[in-house]
């Protein structure tokens, strides 16, 4: 039986080394891979532009290079990580210029073909999260108004976040 396999793009296997290579460069989170020593292999653009350094200057670092040392969340993730293979949480790091950000961190790790551990992590600047927020808030302060005074009853679900809004007259009528 032939193997078929399925098409990122017209003509394009997702067997196809470039079509990863593209999502990596392109991906909106910043990405950051290590070697198991935590020495920094390679950076996304996004990474790039989070961190205000070239891919070559981010690679001269360790992720202890990047961390705020005040941070002792760092310590809790490298321990759950280096215990599952996958740590999640919030962390401060640092700019070339010295300036400081939080970042929501997703990491996970894999052996590469040479059995080589490489850590992969993740990174949202949480100042998008918190702008998000404050657009939600201000959205809410400007509608409210008219939610309450309203016999109809509204529903609303944020996509990106699957948060349902349901107004008090919904809540009634569907309990």
């Amino acid at each position: 039986m032939k193997k078929t396999s399925k098409k990122f793009t017209k003509g394009q296997s997702v067997n196809d080394p470039t079509i990863y290579q593209r999502i990596y460069e392109n991906c909106l989170p910043a990405v950051l891979v290590f070697y198991s020593d935590y020495r920094l292999i390679s950076a996304n653009s996004m990474a790039c532009s989070l961190f205000g350094m070239t891919e070559e200057e981010l690679c001269k670092h360790f992720l202890t290079d990047l961390v705020d040392h005040s941070d002792i969340r760092l310590i809790n993730l490298v321990v759950g990580a280096e215990r599952t293979g996958k740590a999640n949480g919030e962390i401060t790091f640092v700019r070339k210029n010295g300036s400081k950000f939080t970042c929501e961190i997703n990491s996970s790790s894999f052996r590469d073909e040479n059995g080589e551990l490489i850590i992969v992590i993740g990174n949202r600047e949480l100042i998008d999260c918190i702008k998000e927020e404050e657009e939600m808030r201000k959205s809410n302060t400007l509608y409210q108004p008219a939610i309450d005074e309203t016999n109809d009853g509204i529903w609303d679900m944020d996509m990106k976040t699957d948060k349902i809004f349901v107004s008090p007259n919904a809540q009634n009528w569907f309990g």
